[in-house]
This record gives structure tokens, C-alpha cells and sequence, in this order.
């Protein structure tokens, strides 16, 4: 059975009522032998898309291995399937009664139905490729193509292992491909995608055509036969023993190539116009030169990819010294062929299949047809344009003074401003400033208008910054804006604001120097002093931000007497309790010399006048699982719990 919060991450995947899926587990007439153990037969676990017998997830176990092994399996599918999006499908089709059952009773209240069916035939056909391909009871062998040897293995091996030391993927995702440039063997330019970031599927694939790159990234993983003719690549997989055959174990350990961690056993592919063959004597030499190059070429620039924003064309030619002296390979980011026209295309697509009546859908502010809409959206539209287009004004002319008067008086976003400035601030915010094309939407369901964000586009057309959450607030005569919530980075997927500091801008600057505070004079004593302290001991942007908006808010409504020092503590103080750090009244006085006794009744002051409490959105950054939990059980009316629970242990207990 599942536990609840993996109910709950199911139930927020989208429901395909169209979609079908089909599965089983059965014994495949494959051997495999892990190392110390017997050869045997081992069962499969397999989930398909029937209309194309497109493979979405599957896993060999051993055949006593529980019957909930394959429940396990599928929800890592729905999760993220080996092709197209995570999803719910409508259907599920299997050919096992027990497996029926079991799934049926976890999945109807997710909306899926389970039904039975005693022989599934493009399940049968996936099983005979699989048993096809791998032609023998041994499994597929290392040596089995043309004019390998083992030499050439331990070469390919030890190129593999170096590989996955280097772990690329910790750098670079699977939407950021590599254009590969090599001097011999005729390869000419080839497409290096480097997989592992979603640490599920680690290795690297190289396409030798643009198109096939393309058409993997526009098809959104739904791949049809036509798309399969037409591939031709070569990839690494890494998995585990047990997943590559008892021939290439027995290979293996008989002439000890290289192998660099359990989970780190390399099995190799080769696809030309859709048919499966292995790597020839030539192609493992090129791919040899792939590896140490990608490897090599992304250590060397991995501080760029950390930024994770847009930067200028990296170019590199690298003569691995593993490979010869005469092999050199240019190795480039990014890929330039991937233009808007594509990426207009799939987006054009997208609003076509969810234009229906009640559908949600992305509309375009700058085309928009009001007519489509009810007539509060319209009014709701027509308020939101002056700001929005304000904003588009203010961006790439660099106006640090037209941005400062869109923002709410001490909002964070106008504190951020304030502090580090336009560059700073628009890192904070995941935007950019310059050559940058923003372009103002609205998310509308049916006829209203339930969110309003903002699209970022490179001078290229390719999105840069996606659902970015405008929150407007009225402010005298006009709207302005209170806060931007940052959206995802090319990927599509949302990212909140502390996730994308933490990751791009906190530990770019933090690697090598402080953060550059030029806002220091629009501050008061205490400010300075909190700042540059929690700077120092590598605090979260957000969290300094909070502290700042926790004291400004504090000085409106108090006559403030007593130290700066004292009063830089007890915000810092309240800041560790609110995001649930390190750091006790003692530890923190000691930063400014001043005793945890006084801390301790002054912090008070600040936490009665205020009301704050734990979780409290105007402060913390927290996004807590109790938060949550309680928000569904209570609606929007959460109890105030006293600021400070449940430090050192569970607040319920």
C-alpha cells in the first residue's frame, strides 16, 4: 500500500482520462547473474503505452519478490516515465488478476481505473524484441561488435568510469544539450545530452542529427514509430548489476574492466534509422572521446552553469590525452540550431489542446480577445496593464527609478532593490535585464482569471523565465506591484524564491566572496549590523530580507530605546526561530556582545508587538509540511502557534 504523502504527490499530478497504459509482471526467458550469486530467470515489471508499445517504465526482480514490487514500479512511472510528462493515466490494463486487485483498491480514489484483460499482445510483441534483441540466454555481450576487443573495452570502461566520477549531471540537466565538434572517424557535429539531474536515468547520449535532438525535445517524450525510423544515436546508461546480463558480467570479471561504483555497471547503445545494433570498433573509440571531453569541458565551465541564467556562448576544443594526440573535439554551449521557430511551434500546440470551454489555458495580454472573457477578468485586465507594461518598460532600460516606484512600500521585492541593486535584484528574482523580451500573461479557467505571471524570452525567442507570479496590490490611485513570485528556469518547472537563490545566486557569490551589499546607506544602525552578520554565517537572502521587514515594521509602531547591538540580535534571533535553525539566545547575543538574559526579554517586545507566530508569512520563509497539513485540514485559518514551538521536538508532542 502507499503511504499518504505519496497519495498526495500522486494526486497532484495531472489526470489524462484519454491516456491508457498497460502492464504485467512475468518471467522473461533471460538469465542473468549477479556477481557471487547463481544465474537465474528473473522477472520483469513492465508498463507500456499500448497505442505505440512505447516502453514507460519497467524493473527486473526476482521472482519472490512481492506482487506490491510492481505497484512500487508504476508509481515511479506516473512519477517520471521513461517517455512524455509525469501524469495520472485514465486506464490501466493488466493481464494478472492479484495485480488487478492490488492496484484497483490504491488507485480508483486517485480517478484511475484498473481493469482486467487475460493476454495483452503488445505487451507479448515488447517482450519478444526485448528477448530478440538480446538473443541469447547470456544477454547482450561487449564484444559483440564489429572489430571490438577487449583492449578496446577496457578503454571504452575506463573512459565510463572517469565519467561518472566527474558526475556532469550535477552541473548540467537533460534541457541543456552540448553541440560535439570531433576531428576524426567522419563523425562531424553531433549533440552530447548529459542525463542524471533527475537521478533517475544516469549516462550521456550523443545525436548525429539536430533533427532527432529536436524532435526529443518538441515531442515532450511522446515518441511515435516515425520518430523512431528516423533516430540515430549512441548512448551510456549506467545501472546495476543485475540489469545488464550474465555474458557481460562474466566479461567483465574475466578481463576486469573498470568499474566505478555498484551502481555504476555501463551498458552501451547504438540506434541508426530506428534499428538496435551494438557499438562497433570505430564508435567506441568516438564515444571514448565523448566522455573524457564532456567531462572535462563541463568541470572547466561548471561555474557558469550554476548560474542557471543565460550566458554567452562557451566554446573549448579538448585533445583527451586518454584517446591520442590527433583527436581533438570542440565541445559548445549552447546549442544554437534550437531557435524560437521550434519552440513557437510546440507552444502554439499547447494552446491549441487546452483551448477548450473550462479548460486553463495561457493567454497573451498583447492579443488578447476580451471577448473571450467574463466581465470581472476584463476589469481585472484592464487594471493589471498599466503596472505590467510599466515593468516592461522599466527592465531592459535599467531604470533602478521606475522599477523602485512599481513596488509596494516595503514589500521584499523593494527591499532587495534596495540593498543590492538592479543586477542583484533581478538575480534575486530569476530575471534578467538587456537583451530580454518579457511579455505579460494571464492564466485564466473557463472565463476568469485566476493568476497573472509574466514570460521572459531570450533575443532568440527560447523561454527563459516562466510563471513568474505577479501579486498586485492597490496603492492610491493605480495598482502596484506587491511581490514576484519566481517561476522556473527554462524547465518548466516552478521554483520557489528560496529554492533559486539557494541554488544559483547564494552559492555563486558565497563560493568565492561576500555578497556585494551596496544599499547599506538606506539603512539604520541596526540593519547594518544584523546584515552583515547574517551574511557572514551564510544566511538565505530570504530570510535576511524577512529580518529587515520584521524590524522596519517594528520601528513604525515602537519608541525605540536601548543598543543597536542588542536590537541586531534579537532580529537575528527571531529570524532563527521563524525559518527553525541553529541557534540558541546565548549563541546569537555572542555575535554582537550582548548576553542571552537580554535577548531574551527584548525579543519579546519585538514578537508582542508585531503578533508574530510561527510560520508567519510576513516573516519566515518556510514552507513547512505542518503548515501544509493543517491548511488542509482548517482552510485558510490557521491557529497562531506561539512563535519558537517545537524546537528540539515534534510540536504536537
Amino acid at each position: 500500500m502507499l503511504n499518504q504523502e505519496t497519495v498526495d504527490k500522486l494526486s497532484q499530478l495531472p489526470l489524462n482520462p484519454q491516456t491508457t497504459w498497460a502492464g504485467d509482471r512475468r518471467k522473461i526467458k533471460i538469465a542473468i547473474k549477479p556477481l557471487g550469486r547463481s544465474r537465474y530467470y528473473p522477472d520483469v515489471i513492465l508498463w507500456i503505452n499500448p497505442s505505440n508499445r512505447t516502453v514507460l517504465g519497467s524493473e527486473v526482480v526476482e521472482p519472490g519478490s512481492p506482487i506490491n514490487a510492481a505497484l512500487d514500479n508504476l508509481v515511479k512511472t506516473m512519477q517520471r516515465p521513461m517517455i512524455g510528462s509525469p501524469l495520472r493515466p485514465g486506464r490501466i490494463v493488466v493481464c494478472n488478476k492479484k495485480l488487478q486487485n492490488l492496484l484497483q483498491e490504491v488507485l480508483q480514489p486517485l480517478g484511475i481505473t484498473v481493469s482486467y484483460q487475460s493476454k495483452i499482445g503488445e505487451i507479448d510483441l515488447v517482450i519478444k524484441d526485448m528477448e530478440g534483441y538480446l538473443k541469447s540466454i547470456g544477454g547482450p555481450s561487449y564484444l559483440a561488435g564489429e572489430g571490438v576487443t577487449p583492449e578496446l573495452c577496457a578503454k571504452l570502461f575506463k573512459a565510463a568510469a572517469n565519467y561518472w566520477h566527474s558526475a556532469p549531471w550535477e552541473h548540467l540537466t537533460d534541457s541543456q544539450p552540448l553541440t560535439i565538434e570531433i576531428n576524426r572517424w567522419g563523425a562531424g557535429t553531433a549533440y552530447a545530452v548529459v542525463m542524471g539531474n533527475g537521478r533517475q536515468t544516469y549516462g550521456l547520449a550523443i545525436y548525429f542529427k539536430l533533427k532527432n535532438l529536436e524532435d526529443a525535445y518538441l515531442s515532450q517524450g511522446r515518441a511515435s514509430k516515425l520518430l523512431m525510423k528516423e533516430m540515430d544515436s549512441m548512448s551510456v546508461v549506467f545501472g546495476r548489476a543485475d540489469e545488464i546480463g550474465g555474458r557481460a558480467l562474466d566479461e567483465i570479471a574475466e578481463h576486469g574492466w573498470e568499474i566505478a561504483d555498484p551502481l555504476a555497471y555501463p551498458a552501451f547503445f547504438r540506434l541508426v534509422n530506428g534499428e538496435s545494433r551494438e557499438l562497433n570498433a570505430q564508435e567506441m573509440e568516438m564515444l571514448c572521446a565523448c566522455l573524457y571531453a564532456v567531462s572535462a569541458f563541463v568541470a572547466r565551465h561548471r561555474a557558469a552553469f550554476a548560474l542557471d541564467m543565460p550566458i554567452p556562448t562557451i566554446s573549448e576544443t579538448i585533445n583527451p590525452d586518454q584517446i591520442g594526440n590527433d583527436v581533438a573535439v570542440t565541445v559548445k554551449y549552447p546549442v544554437a540550431a534550437l531557435v524560437a521557430e521550434s519552440l513557437t511551434k510546440s507552444a502554439k500546440r499547447e494552446k491549441k489542446q487546452g483551448s477548450g470551454a473550462g479548460a486553463t489555458r495561457l493567454v497573451d495580454v498583447a492579443e488578447l480577445d476580451q471577448s473571450q472573457l467574463g466581465e470581472g477578468a476584463k476589469r481585472l485586465i484592464s487594471e493589471m496593464r498599466k503596472p505590467l507594461n510599466r515593468l516592461i518598460e522599466v527592465v531592459p532600460a535599467n531604470n533602478e527609478k521606475g522599477l523602485r516606484e512599481l513596488l509596494a512600500p516595503g514589500s521584499r521585492a523593494e527591499i532587495a532593490l534596495e540593498l543590492y541593486g538592479m543586477p542583484f535584484f533581478f538575480n534575486i528574482l530569476g530575471l534578467s535585464y538587456g537583451d530580454v523580451y518579457l511579455r505579460t500573461a494571464i492564466k485564466c479557467v473557463g472565463d476568469e482569471v485566476v493568476e497573472t505571471f509574466i514570460n521572459c524570452f531570450d533575443p532568440g525567442g527560447k523561454v527563459l523565465l516562466t510563471k513568474t507570479t505577479v501579486n498586485l496590490k492597490p496603492h492610491r490611485k493605480e495598482y502596484r506591484i506587491e511581490n514576484l513570485d519566481v517561476g522556473a528556469i527554462r524547465d518548466g518547472e516552478e521554483a520557489d524564491d528560496e529554492s533559486f537563490v539557494d541554488a544559483n545566486v547564494w552559492r555563486f557569490y558565497s563560493n568565492e566572496e561576500p555578497i556585494p551589499i551596496i544599499g547599506l546607506k538606506h539603512c539604520d544602525e541596526v540593519e547594518r549590523l544584523f546584515i552583515t552578520s547574517m551574511i557572514e554565517q551564510e544566511f538565505l537572502i530570504g530570510e535576511i530580507l524577512g529580518g529587515v521587514k520584521l524590524w522596519r515594521d517594528f520601528k513604525r509602531k515602537a519608541k525605540v530605546s536601548g543598543t543597536a547591538a542588542t536590537w541586531a540580535a534579537c532580529v537575528e534571533y527571531i529570524v532563527v526561530l521563524l525559518n527553525f535553525l541553529e541557534g540558541s539566545q546565548s549563541s546569537v547575543g555572542a555575535n554582537y556582545g550582548v548576553s542571552g538574559k537580554t535577548v531574551g526579554a527584548k525579543y519579546k517586545e519585538i514578537e508582542r508587538l508585531l503578533n508574530i507566530h510561527q510560520y508567519d508569512e510576513r516573516y519566515s520563509q518556510i514552507k513547512h509540511l505542518l503548515k501544509d497539513s493543517m491548511r488542509l485540514l482548517l482552510g485558510n485559518k490557521l491557529p497562531k502557534i506561539p512563535l519558537g514551538a517545537g524546537r528540539g521536538k515534534s510540536f504536537w508532542g
